[in-house]
């Protein structure tokens, strides 16, 4: 009977620590710091085993013990991490952590939305507000373009004195404090992508070439509202510069000024600049912003049109109307902009 009850003891005591054991590894695989909004880089080496990164972690104040961390991923068959470099945050549990390093969930760098039309102060301001690069070090960089040219076919042409139409709008992820020549290069690299792919095999003896078409593609990425219009748009310049017409865009206007406005105004149209085409004949000496991929296709493959004017409705529609002659032209301005 007494060995009975010594016997129940020790299990008793051994379900106990068992419990306690559970218990103190369930309070460790808690975040160090729920309220924490930072986030580290966290790289595991090629070659790393899950015992030593464990222990980087709980010394880096990463994880609260790397003894519960191990447990648990043993426990839950959870041992094989992958090399690479992880966004870690204290507000992250142990079992977040350990899912991202299975998974291979690894981080690629701040998340930077470029979207279409943005012109180069406009990306420079977003890669600093995000702390990739400084908008100084980034604009100094699109600026030198001989240094570009002989590694990018596309920029054999080029005589603007920066890179402006050819950081292609995507979503891109940097590391914080990236070199700016990394990050230029990686936007010219995905322009390069789309010039080999969709754009090289449009360009012919009759047509622009690829220096011609990013211009008067950044042109119509800022006139068009709606995708259809494109084509039609560029229809109208296109006739214009056959005609030897000035192409008269608000929109170079715009970027010829020093800041930019809600609308242009007739004293703007005098502004002095090779990018005012209202003063210049042809095409800007550069592109006024990074059009889309759909822009410079219609600027090699402009609509079959008599059309020399275009206006876009003051209704909010973002609806172009077009017309053949001037007088047609101020009908349509007194019946549409109010």
């Amino acid at each position: 009977m007494i060995k009975r009850r010594s016997l129940f003891s020790v299990m008793a005591l051994l379900i106990f620590c068992l419990l306690l054991s559970a218990c103190g590894d369930g309070k460790a695989l808690l975040p160090v710091d729920p309220d924490s909004n930072e986030a580290v880089v966290f790289e595991v080496e090629k070659g790393s085993n899950l015992t030593k990164v464990a222990k980087q972690l709980e010394e880096e104040n990463l994880i609260r013990s790397n003894r519960a961390f191990l447990n648990y991923a043993k426990q839950q068959d959870m041992t094989n991490i992958k090399a690479g470099k992880y966004h870690i945050s204290q507000s992250m549990s142990a079992e977040e952590i350990l899912r991202d390093l299975v998974d291979g969930n690894d981080y690629r760098g701040e998340k930077i939305i470029i979207p279409e039309g943005f012109e180069l102060s406009q990306i420079a301001n977003r890669l600093e507000e995000n702390g990739v690069v400084s908008k100084e070090e980034f604009l100094e960089e699109t600026s030198m373009v001989e240094k570009y040219r002989q590694r990018y076919e596309f920029l054999s042409e080029v005589e603007q004195p920066n890179l402006e139409g050819y950081l292609y709008p995507d979503t891109y992820f940097f590391e914080k404090d990236s070199s700016a020549e990394l990050v230029v290069s990686e936007m010219l690299d995905t322009f390069s992508k789309i010039y080999e792919e969709e754009l090289k095999p449009l360009i012919g003896s009759d047509t622009l070439n690829i220096a011609e078409a990013v211009i008067l593609g950044s042109i119509i990425e800022k006139e068009a509202v709606l995708e259809e219009d494109r084509p039609l748009i560029s229809s109208v310049f296109h006739n214009r510069l056959k005609k030897n017409m000035k192409l008269q865009s608000d929109a170079t206007v715009q970027y010829a000024l020093d800041e930019r406005t809600k609308r242009v105004l007739y004293k703007d149209l005098e502004v002095e600049s090779p990018y005012n085409t209202y003063k210049v004949y042809g095409l800007p000496i550069g592109a006024i912003a990074n059009p889309r991929t759909s822009s410079i296709v219609a600027a090699l493959e402009p609509e079959e049109t008599d059309y020399l004017f275009f206006l876009t409705k003051s209704d909010g529609s973002g609806e172009q109307v077009y017309s053949k002659t001037f007088e047609e032209h101020k009908v349509n301005k007194k019946k549409y902009i109010h």
